[in-house]
């Protein structure tokens, strides 16, 4: 396991809820994705951490949502490169491409597919080095708009830890009017949920750079 691994398993604790995927499964991704996250899989399986904060998933229970989004954007039709490997509490879906490495990013909740800068002379191992490294329990928390306090862990107290399939989503969804704030968060099934925002708002596809505009504004 890589320093940057290990620096974020001393960050966000023990897995929790681990399963590991026999041999097989793993062997299928050989050559898909980088060795390091094999060997993760391998040693910690498939699993959440803080009580449901960031996880890392089986990309095929992935891979219909992600399908989905891609089809209503003007993103590269073979959608069998990209893979799910990570998500949020609240729904974001951490995307990789076989070729590229870090590609894209789903924030449900505002509708956005992020396309992440990528520097393809970078070495995939290295990104996925640096994937672990730029997340914290911080950085993938949110706000409430009538407090500017991060809201995770509230909720957590109020509705419980996270399971494999859920996520904080709010109702009324934010892409329909509703209000970021701790009393709209409900406990939702991902794939429900997401495949509800949908139906509601065709998904954005934004770049970073999109991202920093929208801060400065």
């Amino acid at each position: 396991m890589n320093r940057y691994i290990e620096s974020f398993l001393e960050e966000f604790e023990n897995p929790q809820n681990s399963k590991v995927p026999d041999k097989n499964y793993i062997e299928n991704y050989k050559n898909k994705l980088p060795a390091t996250l094999l060997r993760f899989w391998e040693k910690y399986g498939f699993c959440s951490f803080l009580d449901g904060i960031f996880s890392i998933v089986d990309p095929e229970e992935y891979r219909g949502i992600l399908e989905e989004w891609f089809s209503k954007t003007s993103i590269a039709q073979d959608s069998n490169n990209y893979h799910v490997i990570a998500r949020s509490g609240y729904g974001d879906l951490f995307i990789w491409n076989e070729i590229a490495g870090r590609s894209y990013e789903i924030n449900s909740m505002n509708g956005w597919i992020i396309e992440n800068d990528s520097d393809n002379k970078m070495d995939l191992e290295k990104q996925l080095g640096l994937f672990f490294a730029s997340k914290s329990p911080c950085s993938l928390d949110i706000e409430n708009d009538e407090t500017d306090e991060e809201i995770f862990e509230a909720a957590v107290e109020k509705l419980g830890p996270l399971t494999e399939d859920e996520i904080f989503g709010f109702v009324p969804l934010l892409v329909a009017g509703g209000d970021m704030v701790l009393d709209n968060l409900q406990k939702v099934n991902i794939h429900i949920h997401l495949d509800l925002i949908l139906q509601f708002n065709e998904p954005k596809v934004i770049t970073t750079e999109d991202l920093k505009r929208m801060a400065f504004n």
